[in-house]
């Protein structure tokens, strides 16, 4: 299992003289994160929708970021690590923290986590509407690369798809390989059906973002690219299975 933050980690200054404390979301987080959900979406998740994330443990993380100060929840993240890619799901603060520097801390600790654990790009949907979310992930280096048309409900509203090609391109030397990558690199290398499927991968993601790229797609062409992702995540998971496999493997009985 890949390694979660600290239950004490300290970053980012919000409220008066508190502190952020950054750490894996429970269940007993729900009513609190639901309250700051419902404030923020005209559609929000569901109580269902976060407990089936926080059962997904091989691939969704999901963290709470609290104030130190009055110990209230200020906001949450959710997303997936899928091989070597980020997908931010849910970034969500509440109305009163907001313009704190919450949301960017979540999403610096989320890519910083990514890098660690062998994550190469990331990528998200956002309404075209919301300029302080595309300035903010503009600011990490997120670039919009296509539209999924009514993407949004209440309002309907297409979803701009914004991704981060390189996730150490301002990092290189100064992270050092975490031990998911280096089992990864090590994969690549000597275990011939891993190396066959980390090719497939990047080809048909190359092919998924080219098409991504056209503004207008055809209803056939919508339909190939969504066959393309759906054989990439085949892909990805073929790859998770052998890396567990392979962790299982070196892990000494007790």
């Amino acid at each position: 299992m890949k390694k979660e933050p600290s239950v004490n980690q300290r970053a980012g200054r919000i409220g008066d003289g508190g502190g952020i404390e950054i750490r894996g979301m429970t269940d007993r987080d729900l009513d609190a994160v639901l309250e700051i959900e419902k404030a923020s979406y005209p559609v929000p998740w569901r109580r269902g929708m976060f407990e089936a994330e926080l059962r997904e443990k091989d691939r969704s993380r999901l963290w709470v970021a609290r104030d130190g100060a009055s110990g209230r929840l200020a906001g949450y993240v959710c997303f997936w690590l899928l091989f070597d890619e980020i997908h931010l799901l849910n970034v969500t603060v509440g109305p009163e923290f907001r313009n704190r520097g919450v949301g960017r801390e979540l999403i610096r600790r989320t890519l910083e986590y990514g890098r660690e654990n062998g994550a190469r790009k990331a990528n998200l949907e956002v309404r075209a509407s919301n300029p302080a979310a595309l300035r903010l992930y503009e600011g990490f280096g997120f670039e919009a690369v296509g539209v999924r048309p009514r993407y949004y409900r209440a309002p309907p509203e297409d979803g701009l798809v914004m991704v981060l090609e390189d996730l150490n391109a301002n990092h290189r030397g100064g992270i050092m390989m975490g031990d998911e990558q280096k089992v990864r690199e090590e994969l690549i290398r000597e275990n011939f059906e891993f190396r066959k499927l980390h090719n497939e991968h990047l080809n048909l993601d190359n092919q998924v973002r080219e098409m991504t790229k056209r503004k207008i797609r055809t209803p056939e062409e919508e339909l190939h690219r969504k066959q393309l992702q759906v054989e990439k995540l085949k892909a990805k998971d073929r790859m998770e299975d052998i890396l567990r496999a392979h962790r299982r493997a070196e892990t000494p009985s007790r």
